[in-house]
C-alpha cells in the first residue's frame, strides 16, 4: 500500500463491476484458527512488516493461510479480485475479500489529488491502464482535460458486454460541455486482451471526433487497453 502495499510495494486495485451480494451463514462466524492465532502471535512479536503476503490476505478476510497461498501463486495477488466467481470461500470471505481491495482502490485514489497532466499518449495510456485493467465488462470512458492538458475529470460514457459497446456522440458532447473541456481524451478496455482496434473502434473515435469538433473541442487521443498493456489511436495514425 503505498503505505498500504501488501507486496512489491504496489497498490492492489478494487473492481468496481464486482456485485457482491453476502449471504451469510452461521458457519461464517468461525473462532480464530490455529494459524490465524499463530499469524497474531508473530504480529505481537515481530510487527506487520514481518507478515508475508498470504499472512495478511488471512488474517484481513478470514481465508486459510493455505487458500490464500494458492490463490497468491495461481493468480498473482493484485489479480485475486478478477478470479471471485470461482474462489472457494464463504459469503463472508468474499465481501472481506471484496471490501479489502476497494479500500485499497479508495487509498490509490486518493494519493492522486493533484490533478494528472496528460500531455502525451504515454502518460494517457499508462493513467488509463491503471483504471481499466482490472475491469471485466467494457467500458467506455472520456478524459476531459484544461487547456494544460490536466485531468478536469473523467466521464463513463458506456458500459456493456464485449462487442455490445454503444456510445452516443451527444451524450459525449453534453459531458465535454458540462466540464468545460479544453479537449478530451477517449478510452476503452478490451476484455478479451486484444490490442488491435476493431472497425468499430475506429468508426467511433471517429463519430465522436466530429462531434466534438462542432463545440472547438479537440480529440487528442484514443486509448484502448488490454490488461496492463495500451494502444494509442493517436500514435497508430488512426484518430
Amino acid at each position: 500500500m503505498k503505505n498500504i502495499s501488501l507486496m512489491n510495494n504496489q497498490l492492489c486495485l478494487f473492481d468496481t463491476n464486482t456485485d457482491i451480494k453476502p449471504n451469510f451463514k452461521k458457519d461464517d462466524e468461525k473462532k480464530p484458527t490455529t494459524e490465524t492465532k499463530l499469524i497474531r502471535e508473530k504480529i505481537a512479536v515481530y510487527g506487520i512488516n514481518k507478515l508475508i503476503p498470504e499472512e495478511v490476505l488471512s488474517i484481513l478476510t478470514g481465508i486459510d493461510v493455505s487458500k490464500c497461498r494458492e490463490y497468491i501463486q495461481k493468480y498473482n495477488f493484485s489479480d485475486i479480485v478478477k478470479y471471485l466467481d470461482v474462489l472457494d470461500i464463504t459469503p463472508s470471505q468474499l465481501m472481506k475479500l471484496s471490501l479489502l481491495y476497494e479500500f485499497c482502490f479508495k487509498v490509490n485514489t486518493d494519493t492522486r489529488k493533484e490533478r494528472p497532466e496528460l500531455a502525451s499518449s504515454s502518460k494517457a495510456g499508462e493513467f488509463f491502464v491503471n483504471h481499466l485493467k482490472f475491469e471485466r465488462i467494457e467500458k467506455f470512458l472520456m478524459g476531459c482535460l484544461d487547456a494544460r492538458n490536466r485531468l478536469i475529470s473523467i466521464e463513463i460514457l458506456f458500459e456493456g458486454t464485449i462487442n455490445e459497446t454503444t456510445v452516443y456522440p451527444r451524450e459525449a458532447v453534453k459531458q465535454a460541455i458540462g466540464c468545460n473541456a479544453n479537449s478530451v481524451i477517449f478510452s476503452h478496455n478490451h476484455p478479451g486482451l486484444s490490442l488491435e482496434p476493431s472497425l468499430a473502434d475506429i468508426e467511433v473515435t471517429h463519430r465522436l471526433k466530429t462531434a466534438m469538433q462542432a463545440i472547438n473541442i479537440s480529440v487528442a487521443d484514443h486509448i484502448i487497453v488490454a490488461g496492463d498493456r495500451y494502444v494509442s489511436l493517436a500514435e497508430k495514425g488512426l484518430l
